[in-house]
């Protein structure tokens, strides 16, 4: 059989098999975008949803409330990137985590190119009231959805702006109900500009131990 012969990224031609494709392939020659991951951490407290905000201390948008979140590493899985950022960020271990969405704008993120993969949890709301006293300069936001159909996230003062897309990334969250192998009562996905008519509260428990979760009748 001929040996047949392609063309990798950077021009040279290499034999057809896999382990010598591999060995002259060159990642350089692509334009590689970062990875991060945003971590939704949220519960229900005074009848209303909330989530937990840390303000940034660095730059970009120093001073801006946003998600715990951070870059994903080169040996590392994306959950096992949510654990670190969530045990660093807040002091939370053994948080169930689930993926919500990617979100890609090109122009999401001053620094650069930098996608990122947003995971939600469900939480216990003694549990990240806690969190924020441990690790100060976090803040519980309560989550508003007027007739608008906008999400409307308060910051500890009026007017405080979330970093990056992150309002456009809680915006993605809607609560409903679905259950799952473990009776696990989890958030699912709606479009963010569909209008929320009435708020309820349900009772069930998740890996993590929640026991409320509110119910949004669309």
């Amino acid at each position: 059989m001929r040996n047949v012969t392609k063309r990798g990224p950077t021009g040279p031609e290499i034999a057809d098999d896999e382990a010598a494709f591999l060995a002259s392939y060159d990642l350089t020659a692509w334009p590689r975008p970062s990875l991060t991951v945003d971590v939704v951490l949220m519960t229900v407290r005074d009848g209303a949803l909330r989530v937990l905000l840390r303000q940034r201390t660095t730059q970009p948008a120093k001073g801006r409330w946003a998600l715990p979140g951070g870059f994903v590493q080169i040996e590392e899985s994306l959950p096992d990137a949510v654990s670190r950022v969530l045990e660093r960020e807040t002091g939370l271990t053994d948080v169930y985590a689930a993926q919500l969405a990617t979100f890609g704008a090109v122009d999401r993120d001053p620094r650069g190119r930098i996608v990122t993969v947003a995971y939600y949890a469900l939480m216990p709301a003694e549990r990240l009231a806690e969190a924020v006293v441990a690790r100060p300069g976090g803040h519980l936001a309560r989550v508003d959805a007027p007739g608008s159909g906008d999400v409307v996230v308060e910051g500890p003062e009026e007017g405080d702006e979330l970093a990056f897309d992150h309002r456009v990334v809680i915006a993605y969250i809607r609560i409903a109900q679905c259950i799952a192998s473990s009776s696990v009562i989890v958030a699912v996905v709606k479009h963010p500009t569909v209008k929320i008519s009435s708020f309820q509260i349900v009772h069930h428990r998740n890996r993590n131990g929640f026991t409320r979760i509110g119910r949004v009748l669309i």
